[in-house]
């Protein structure tokens, strides 16, 4: 059901605005079938291979994460290579940031792909192994952004 969530919100016009509410919004609609509490910030520690934002932080550093995307104009204007580095930085933070209980890479893809389009960008996911974009996202949580450049240099179209 997920998937075909996700597909139908690729066909949604562009917004003007790709904050923490639009993220909210596109985990709701993807999941809202799926899971209760779909669209809502996790109450609860989350760790996987890393450790994500502690739940009483989530909503601070997300308004310091999407007032920065707001004030670098949602990544619009840029050429290639800005996009590419600005937009790693980005999706690592939101990686690190992890506000729902499941379903964050998913929603974060369909976010940052909508935000990519708007800037004049097209990302075609398909053209990276599921496991290396996974190592990509953990080493941009903790601060190496190059591999996940190196993954976005070739998925950028």
């Amino acid at each position: 059901m997920a998937n075909l969530r996700s597909a139908e919100m690729l066909t949604d016009s562009v917004q003007n605005t790709y904050d923490f509410a639009y993220l909210k919004s596109i985990h709701s609609r993807m999941f809202g079938d799926v899971y209760p509490s779909a669209g809502t910030i996790r109450t609860t520690i989350a760790a996987k291979r890393t450790v994500f934002c502690s739940p009483e932080f989530i909503e601070s550093a997300a308004e310091d994460i999407f007032t920065r995307l707001r004030k670098d104009r949602y990544l619009c204007q840029m050429d290639r290579e800005t996009f590419i580095n600005d937009l790693a930085f980005y999706m690592g933070e939101v990686e690190a940031l992890h506000p729902f209980r499941d379903g964050n890479g998913r929603a974060a893809r369909l976010f940052f792909y909508q935000l990519s389009m708007n800037a004049g960008y097209d990302i075609d996911w398909s053209l990276v192994d599921a496991d290396r974009l996974l190592e990509a996202d953990i080493s941009a949580i903790d601060g190496d952004y190059q591999l996940l450049i190196d993954v976005l240099e070739e998925v950028v179209i």
